[in-house]
């Protein structure tokens, strides 16, 4: 009986221990670059330079939507990066899902309905009961506490308003109008043989060389 009990305060212990790890994960970049659900999210967070922009010493809070919210949101990521106006709304989102020190939800809450991110995005919070909060509307899937005393929330959706996600809709599709004012003509040019004289050979026929012209027009 003795070793019964033993061995189940042995195994508690086990699990608690292996809890606690859990709850510390490596650096910032690190749980972002290894977690496959948020591979969209460190992806842009890299192409745009905001992960970057971070300073390994100080601690963050960020807020990291899960792929399938941020691809639905974000359509066609590697074009939005290729626009120079889109792509600076997309990075002007992505600083809005990082905060500038590492804040209690619950404290936060008793006297203000909020926080700032980084670039001054005021994110709003709500708290829904059961110790469960919203970030600007979006779930709280999970939270990692990481080494070096930032702490990642995994949410259910993007921390951008309304008119924030429209600009990228309005960039990418001016990109499109653009494109399709691009076009190609081909433009056959008749080279007269050198050998003969400028009214052509009689008894062979002119050469003829084909010259491919691209004509692009583009509206500002």
């Amino acid at each position: 009986m003795k070793n019964r009990i033993m061995t189940l305060c042995l195994s508690g212990i086990a699990l608690i221990a292996s809890y606690a790890s859990a709850q510390a994960e490596g650096t910032l970049q690190d749980s972002l670059k290894s977690n496959a659900e948020l591979s969209s999210f460190y992806s842009a967070l890299s192409e745009t330079g905001v992960l970057a922009e971070l300073n390994e010493t100080l601690d963050y809070m960020v807020f990291a939507p899960i792929n399938s919210q941020f691809d639905a949101a974000i359509k066609d990521r590697a074009r939005c990066l290729a626009l120079a106006e889109c792509k600076q709304a997309l990075t002007n989102i992505l600083r809005n899902h990082i905060v500038g020190k590492v804040v209690s939800l619950k404290d936060t809450m008793q006297y203000k309905a909020g926080i700032f991110g980084i670039n001054g995005h005021f994110i709003p919070l709500t708290y829904v009961g059961a110790g469960r909060y919203t970030i600007e509307g979006q779930n709280v899937l999970d939270i990692h506490k990481l080494d070096n005393g930032s702490v990642l929330y995994i949410i259910d959706g993007l921390v951008a308003t309304k008119y924030e996600l429209s600009l990228i809709t309005a960039y990418q599709q001016a990109g499109v109008e653009t494109d399709s004012q691009q076009s190609s003509t081909t433009q056959k040019t008749t080279i007269p043989d050198p050998a003969c004289g400028a009214e052509g050979c009689p008894d062979k026929k002119t050469t003829i060389t084909t010259i491919k012209k691209t004509v692009t027009e583009v509206t500002p």
